[in-house]
């Protein structure tokens, strides 16, 4: 199980997707199940960020009938921890292994797209097999992948000595961008993994295990070359490598080599693809190609000797005029998914949450208070109420507020608690005008008042509920107090936003606002030419808050590409790390971008990036050495230098020559045919192979 299948549509047709029935799942939201097999099942996902970000991803889980199987559960955290380790263009990326409710998951890279094996029966139902060049394209693209797996060091310099050992069709993904994706590690060796294969134990698909592997010897590397030569030969000749009635025949037939020659399968096979497969199947390890990237620069010399290499863009356009109702399916789907939401999740309610109002960064109150807060509570008492339970101190950014005066002993949301130490504290309670709170009046006297006797305990209620009113007002306001806040920005001269207020700008400098009500505030810093920051800030009362904000410089992607490919890419002097064919993110401005290769010219180019404008960079190198290939017709003749030595006979390599003058001049000669002069002027755009056949005069 992996994402492999999560670029399949199922069934025919451009209908509407299915109404999504999205289950949240720890921080993501599984949006629907891609597939389901014995031991695991992928979802697509999504997950959610600030400021609107989100990203459709993979999660892989394991099916709860599963969950008490301790090998299987080993073996998938193997996977997890092998392929985390591996960051490839042409390796499916791992993102987390985690855990939820006792459900084992991965989070993984989502790829959509078709697996190689999906593609190869389609041909298969065609009657043809993939055109040779783009399989070529493909396993080269697969060879660079697990190159970089198998030449892996962890961070102290140890080669992880890692082996996928189930390399197949399924296990290699295509997007609909053409890119080649190789996945599912689940039973690769690497050094150190927990779980270790006991001896005689065969993993893996037997038709794509390499002839050491079925018999149980050590294995390493080459046992993945012998699985892509496997696979190179089935694209291109649209048939199994090795068919049998029953497993038995079928390892015997791995184990002996017994295949059908390429070119008897197919007749349009070159034999240099042949002797390529050959060279990948050979029996021996030894007699193989010692790594993949030897098979994989193999290929590539096979594809520029023969025209045009195809690129990325020629896969993913077979793919979209091949899979077109898929293709356009997976888009249908993608905008379903665009506008869908984390649910809000249920908060619990004051009641059934003691800690729901509590402050834990609130300050106590001063000492200088308490005689205030203790005359709050006696003018409470006097006037007939008693004292109420204590309640949690509020955040510090709700406005301070009058208390309300409870009317009887049961009232519980007055403003007054105890504060640790003996203080109170106070807590503000819903805004309300002075007029509006209700004052609990003594009874009336049982004898008539005198005159003007009413009018006075009035006076005497207003005077104490004003005095209570001003009292918590000016606590409130004590407690919660300012702050200063100093902002700088990188670069300078941008303009500063506080809660979404114009405050002043950073061009003379750092930008000072003082008298900043404390707690949370939300500042946002803007600059032409620059990408807008918005940072929260916490102000403390009588505290400086520092907020030092980087503004990013916009950026675009630039898919760099160079004829031959492999090349280093260099930006504005300095190595990327990343070789042609590659995607850069590079910030907008005008920027130089140089590219290197062995044997071949440096080449510069100077670019301008344009913010959100995906541009492609296409650069053919200029080889400086070649390797030249004198044929003749008739073959056979001898070749002689100036100084009459005989060099070799056609066809017949002169290797290593510069592109540069002056060239060498040799003689071929051929019985009965007149002496050919031949000067080896060879083309610095035509590669590092390249050949010329001369036609002889005979008689």
């Amino acid at each position: 199980m992996t994402t492999s299948r999560a670029g399949a549509g199922a069934g025919t047709g451009n209908k509407a997707a299915p109404k999504l029935k999205p289950q949240i799942f720890g921080r993501y939201l599984l949006l629907d199940r891609v597939a389901s097999g014995g031991m695991a099942e992928v979802w697509r996902a999504k997950i959610f960020g600030a400021d609107d970000f989100q990203r459709i991803i993979a999660i892989k889980k394991i099916l709860p009938h599963v969950c008490e199987d301790q090998e299987f559960i080993q073996m998938f955290k193997d996977e997890a921890k092998i392929t985390v380790q591996l960051q490839h263009a042409n390796i499916g990326q791992v993102y987390e292994l985690g855990k939820i409710d006792d459900t084992f998951f991965i989070a993984m890279e989502y790829i959509s797209g078709k697996d190689a094996k999906t593609i190869w029966s389609f041909q298969r139902q065609r009657g043809e097999p993939l055109p040779v060049p783009l399989a070529c394209f493909l396993i080269q693209k697969m060879c660079e992948g697990l190159d970089y797996a198998h030449r892996k060091r962890d961070n102290f310099g140890v080669d992880l000595k890692i082996v996928h050992r189930d390399v197949s069709p399924q296990n290699v993904l295509i997007s609909w961008e053409g890119e080649v994706k190789v996945i599912d590690f689940g039973i690769a060796k690497a050094a150190g993994k927990a779980s270790k294969t006991q001896a005689g134990i065969l993993k893996g698909k037997f038709g794509y295990m390499a002839p050491e592997q079925v018999r149980g010897m050590p294995i390493d590397q080459r046992a993945d070359v012998f699985a892509l030569g496997v696979c190179l030969y089935e694209m291109v000749t649209g048939e199994r490598a090795f068919v049998a009635d029953s497993d038995f025949s079928l390892l015997e037939m791995v184990r002996n080599v017994e295949i059908k020659p390429p070119t008897l399968a197919n007749n349009k096979v070159p034999p240099e693809v042949e002797r390529i497969i050959y060279k990948a199947l050979a029996k021996d390890p030894d007699d193989r190609y010692q790594w993949g990237s030897d098979l994989g620069e193999d290929l590539q010399r096979f594809m520029l000797m023969n025209g045009r290499a195809p690129s990325r863009n020629d896969l993913a356009e077979y793919l979209r005029q091949n899979f077109t109702v898929d293709y356009d399916k997976e888009r249908l789907r993608m905008e379903s998914y665009r506008d869908i939401e984390m649910p809000e999740q249920p908060k619990p309610r004051a009641a059934d949450d003691p800690f729901a109002n509590v402050n834990v960064g609130a300050p106590a109150a001063p000492a200088e208070l308490d005689s205030s807060s203790s005359a709050v509570m006696a003018a409470l008492a006097e006037d007939g109420a008693s004292a109420p339970p204590p309640m949690p101190t509020p955040p510090p950014q709700a406005a301070p507020t009058a208390p309300r005066i409870p009317t009887a002993p049961a009232a519980s949301n007055t403003g007054i608690r105890a504060a640790p130490g003996g203080r109170e504290s106070i807590r503000p309670a819903a805004p309300m005008a002075p007029a509006a709170i209700p004052v609990a009046m003594p009874p009336p006297p049982a004898e008539p008042a005198e005159k003007g006797g009413l009018g006075k305990i009035a006076l005497i209620a207003l005077a104490v509920v004003l005095g209570i009113v001003g009292i918590a007002a000016g606590v409130g306001l004590f407690l919660r107090g300012s702050g200063t806040i100093t902002i700088s920005t990188s670069p300078p001269g941008a303009e500063v936003f506080l809660d979404g207020k114009l405050a002043g700008n950073t061009s003379q400098g750092d930008l000072v606002l003082q008298g900043v009500p404390v707690g949370p505030r939300i500042i946002k810093v803007t600059k032409q030419g620059y990408v807008p920051v918005t940072q929260s800030v916490n102000v403390a009362r009588n505290q400086v808050a520092e907020a030092a904000i980087a503004l990013p410089v916009p950026t675009a992607l630039w898919s760099v590409k160079s004829k031959p490919g492999g090349a280093a890419i260099w930006l504005d002097g300095a190595d990327t790390g990343k070789v042609t064919p590659a995607d850069l993110e590079l910030p907008v401005g005008n920027h130089t971008v140089e590219l290197r290769l062995p044997n071949h010219r440096n080449t510069e180019k100077k670019i301008s990036v344009e913010a959100d404008k995906k541009q492609d960079l296409d650069v053919p190198l200029n080889a400086t050495r070649v390797n030249y290939e004198i044929r003749s017709i008739p073959s056979g003749a001898k070749i002689f230098d100036v100084g009459n030595q005989q060099l070799g006979v056609t066809p017949w390599i002169y290797k290593d020559l510069s592109v540069d003058p002056p060239f060498p001049k040799v003689v071929l000669k051929y019985p009965r045919c007149a002496d050919y002069d031949v000067t080896i002027a060879p083309d610095d755009r035509e590669g590092v192979e390249q050949s010329r056949s001369f036609e002889m005069k005979c008689k």
